[in-house]
């Protein structure tokens, strides 16, 4: 894999495709199941993956900003995402032919794909090192 040219982006990318990965195998044993359930787990995948999709989003478009600027960004940011999951339980809470185990089960899978990739993400990308001596090994100088 290249090295990215933003970690975020790099992040956003795996985060998505490997909770899509994961959560895919509980859409298709749901749409086994029922229509229903089907849409459930694609539900939650897709509320799972759009909202881990949040954090390095907002870190992609918060590259240059100074740091006190990004926290408050970030908390902005996570409460949002917290209320937008809230109100979406709530909205869909209502909906009779939703099948919550589905949900559930999409869920974990999605988040688990979806961390896992933004931490392969991590760990693959290069970050650049400003200090010569630091970057050669000698922690003396």
């Amino acid at each position: 894999m290249p090295a990215e040219a933003s970690p975020a982006r790099a992040m956003l990318r795996l985060g998505a495709l490997w909770g899509g990965v994961l959560g895919a195998p509980v859409v298709v044993l749901g749409a086994m199941t029922s229509l229903q359930a089907g849409t459930s787990a694609l539900i939650g995948v897709v509320v799972a993956v759009a909202a881990l999709g949040v954090p390095p989003g907002l870190l992609a478009l918060t590259g240059r900003v100074v740091p006190a600027a990004v926290m408050l960004i970030a908390l902005i940011g996570g409460w949002t995402v917290v209320m937008g999951l809230a109100l979406a339980y709530a909205l869909l809470d209502a909906v009779p032919w939703l099948v919550g185990d589905r949900v559930g089960y999409a869920l974990v899978a999605a988040t688990v794909g979806s961390l896992g990739g933004q931490m392969r993400a991590v760990s693959r990308t290069r970050v650049l090192v400003y200090d010569e001596s630091a970057a050669k090994g000698n922690p003396e100088q």
